[in-house]
Formats: C-alpha cells, structure tokens, sequence
C-alpha cells in the first residue's frame, strides 16, 4: 500500500516540474575554470565616446566585461596588442580583475548584431592576474540589448542619454549597472 501512496506524490512532482519555464533573456554566461558557471543576472552592452562597443555581464557580486574596438562581426582576439584594442575582463567577489590586457592573456570573441539592437556571441578567454589565471570557456551571450547606441552626429551629446558613469582600473574599464 505505501507504493501506491507514494506513486500519485511522485506523478505530481513531475507533472509540477513541467510547467516551471524560466526563460534567459537577455543571456550571458559561461563556465568559469572548467567547474562553476557565470551566469549574469544583468546584461548589457553599449558604445562609449571612442566608439568601442563595451558589453558587461554582472551578477550580485561578480562582474565580467568586454571593450571591442573595432567590430567586423568575425572572430575577435581578445589579447594585449591585439590591433582592435578589445579586451576581456573579469572581477570576482573580491575585488580582484581578471583580465586578457596583460601577459598571458588571451581569448576570442564572435559577435553578430541583431536587428532589434542587441547582439548575440561566443567567447573563450583566460584572464590574467599577478601570475595568476581564471579561465572562462564555452561562453554565450544572447540578446544583450545595447542600451544607448553610439552617435557622432548628435548635436547635444547629452540630449536622452541617461546618467552614466564609466572608469579605467588598471587599463579595465570598470562600467556599473547601478548608479545611484
């Protein structure tokens, strides 16, 4: 008899998990050293003053970032002396930066711009810190909104752009999700 009982409960249960559909839009993830996963809960990308493409993915407490300074919609190099400038960077929940721009740094990016202003992509990269590395594979980003595109024609460069705040740390650009 407890069988029969315990059938019905388990039917239930399977039959609840079914109809939980989570879906990850935008999405931005990948796994981090072969063991755990980044996975953003915010995402976002949009062009700085110079031009460059600048995409980050934060959690609660961790934060990766890409600056791409020239974009063919082909594979990036993401290393120091690369000749686009781009970069990839990741700062963990101490503080500490991560990142391609210094010796033994490298990686690769794929981008494609999507026609509703976002963009999709794959990476790779291991960033680099005081002789000391993390590395990220398998990455994807899909339907990463680019927030306040980039226009050099604008007569008032700060006619319907939100506040912003940007910062370089240590060649890094450091670009919150939150201003308060």
């Amino acid at each position: 008899m407890k069988q029969l009982l315990l059938l019905p409960i388990v039917a239930l249960l399977f039959a609840s998990c079914s109809q939980d559909i989570e879906t990850n839009t935008p999405g931005f993830q990948a796994k981090q050293n072969d063991t755990l996963l980044f996975r953003a809960i915010d995402a976002r990308a949009f062009y700085n003053d110079q031009g460059n493409l600048i995409i980050n993915g934060s959690t609660d407490i961790e934060s990766m970032s890409f600056t791409i300074g020239l974009l063919n919609q082909a594979s990036e190099g993401l290393a120091s002396g690369n000749v686009g400038g781009n970069v990839a960077s990741f700062e963990d929940v101490d503080g500490n930066v991560f990142s391609t721009a210094g010796s033994g740094g490298v990686g690769k990016i794929q981008i494609r711009t999507n026609s509703d202003n976002s963009i999709n992509a794959t990476f790779d990269f291991t960033g680099v810190r005081n002789g000391r590395t993390m590395t990220f594979s398998q990455g994807v980003m899909y339907k990463v909104p680019i927030v306040a595109p980039f226009d050099p024609d604008a007569d008032d460069d700060d006619a319907g752009i939100p506040d912003s705040f940007t910062a370089r740390v240590n060649t890094v650009s450091f670009n919150p999700t939150v201003i308060a």
